[in-house]
């Protein structure tokens, strides 16, 4: 049977939320970009007078991270044509689109240019989309050394990972299944931010939730794991709203 949740909008204070009961133990709050929006999740039994309070007392956390959000900068809407800047581990790279008749490819040329070519007339969803598959390839190149690695450290073993666009996570972890999701975006960021999400995830194998227990393991095996979460956090992803 479909479970179907009951979502409804309530106002503490000055901030307005996003209510959804769903069948979960504990009320949980997300945040969300870029205008940090505020979605609560809320067990079936809890009165709206509990989460009320609940929410209260956490206007502080909620302001100072709305604050954050919105003193990033707007993300980058790409029109994918020559002179665009894009991402790569880390780099600040000029796109150059090189129309011609054979197939569509790219080449990372030194350390600062990524070249497309694609068909003559093609238009920017096309070229785009032929940047996402060597992204995609350069991230599934990348990732086995890093979960070999870790694994063999960490003492365990994901049974399966993939790769996906995810808006809001860099990573997930199906406990159940011992599967890993990688974030593609990730292949945009620095080679120690994409280790720091394998760590994270496969530590979620040894401790399925955000405890005291989940930092002693992150502490013990990336003791510097704080810096790059706070890199992490600071990252705005490409608007894609109009794609």
């Amino acid at each position: 049977m479909t479970m179907t949740y009951q979502t409804y909008p309530m106002t503490v204070a000055d901030i307005k939320l996003e209510v959804t009961r769903k069948p979960v133990k504990n009320l949980r709050i997300r945040m969300r970009p870029p205008e940090g929006r505020v979605q609560v999740s809320v067990p079936l039994t809890m009165e709206d007078d509990a989460v009320h309070r609940a929410v209260l007392s956490k206007l502080d956390w909620i302001r100072k991270h709305r604050l954050r959000m919105s003193a990033r900068p707007n993300p980058v809407s790409l029109q994918y044509i020559s002179g665009d800047t894009v991402q790569y581990q880390g780099r600040d790279c000029e796109l150059v689109v090189v129309e011609q008749r054979g197939r569509s490819h790219v080449i990372f040329q030194g350390q600062d240019s990524i070249c497309i070519f694609v068909k003559a007339g093609s238009d920017a969803g096309i070229r785009r989309n032929v940047l996402d598959i060597w992204y995609r390839r350069e991230l599934k190149a990348a990732i086995p050394p890093l979960l070999d690695k870790w694994q063999r450290i960490m003492g365990v073993q994901a049974a399966e990972w993939r790769i996906k666009r995810m808006k809001t996570r860099w990573g997930t972890c199906n406990i159940r299944a011992k599967r890993i999701w990688i974030n593609l975006e990730l292949i945009k960021q620095p080679a120690h931010l994409l280790e720091f999400i394998i760590v994270h995830e496969l530590t979620h194998l040894l401790e399925p939730s955000h405890n005291s227990r989940f930092k002693i393991l992150m502490d013990r095996n990336m003791p510097d794991w704080r810096q790059r979460q706070k890199e992490l956090k600071q990252v705005q992803f490409e608007d894609r709203s109009g794609s």
